[in-house]
This record gives structure tokens, sequence and C-alpha cells, in this order.
């Protein structure tokens, strides 16, 4: 992310760490300048067994004499590909119950003849989603265990996802 200072500022601000029910963000640097664009980096960790869901994390500037509340939303998912070059993992096994989230990281519209989009379909036509464009995503729940190879209409990509008894 990249901060600008605007306005009657401090001209800097230390940034607190942001943590809520097995989310954590820290920042990097965590001591930045505001009188110049400052770039920082949030390192968002998720311990084991913290449950799918969306996180709303509030992080601290302190500054100046003065604190600045940031909120963040931070969305856990159990298994997680990305789309785009390829499916990345491109095979991936998970235990009967488990839900699957693609979300498309690139190629915005008009990088591909077909507007840049993007979507799953499952070769044994179980489901199919819908167009994905940049940082959309859509997810599946496997109810029953299998091999379940997917394509994209849109590119020549393929994948398997492998569902095991849990």
């Amino acid at each position: 992310m990249t901060i600008t200072g605007l306005g009657n500022l401090p001209s800097s601000v230390d940034l607190q760490p942001a943590m809520s029910s097995g989310v954590a963000v820290i920042f990097s640097p965590s001591n930045i300048s505001l009188l110049s664009q400052a770039s920082v980096q949030a390192l968002i960790s998720v311990k084991n067994g913290t449950k799918p869901g969306n996180y709303n994390l509030q992080a601290v500037a302190d500054g100046g004499g003065g604190s600045f509340n940031l909120s963040l939303s931070i969305q856990v998912v159990q298994y997680l590909v990305a789309i785009e070059p390829i499916f990345a993992p491109g095979n991936l096994t998970v235990t009967v119950g488990s839900t699957v989230t693609w979300i498309r990281l690139n190629a915005g519209l008009g990088e591909h003849e077909n507007n840049g989009s993007q979507n799953i379909v499952f070769n044994n036509h179980m489901a199919s989603s819908p167009q994905l464009l940049q940082w959309q995503s859509w997810s599946y729940a496997f109810t029953q265990a299998g091999s379940f190879p997917y394509t994209s209409t849109y590119q020549n990509e393929s994948a398997v996802v492998t569902v095991i008894p849990s």
C-alpha cells in the first residue's frame, strides 16, 4: 500500500499491528515519514485452525500527539487457487466438505480477446463459475470424494481437485 500525507499531519507516524481472532497484520516499515510518499508492506498471517470468513482489523497510526485509525478487511478462505496465467496450484487435494476458492489475480479488461474473462468449468458438468474479471473470486464446496478435473473456457488451462474422505 502507498500512504501519502495530506493536510495538517505529523511528519511521521508509527503503524501499530492489527490482530483479530487468529489473523494479524504487521506493517513494514512500521515507522513512516508523511513528508513524502511512503510505501508500506502489510504482512498478513493467519494461525492454523482459523475459521474461513471475513475479519475486520483495526490498526493505529500514532504520531504528532494524535492517533489515526486504519480499518482493514481480510477474507480467510480454506483453500485458494490463483487464476492466470495458470491455475496455481494446478493439482489440489482436499477432504470431503472442503471449500475451494478461485481468485482472478491479473489480466484486466482488454488484455485478452475475451476482455480478460476467466471461468472454472468442471469436466463432469457438476458446476461452473460465472465469468471472473480481475480480483473476482468464486468458491465451490466439495461434498463427495473423487477426482474433479476442470478447465477455463477462455484460456488453455486445466487442473484437478482431488477430494479424499475426511
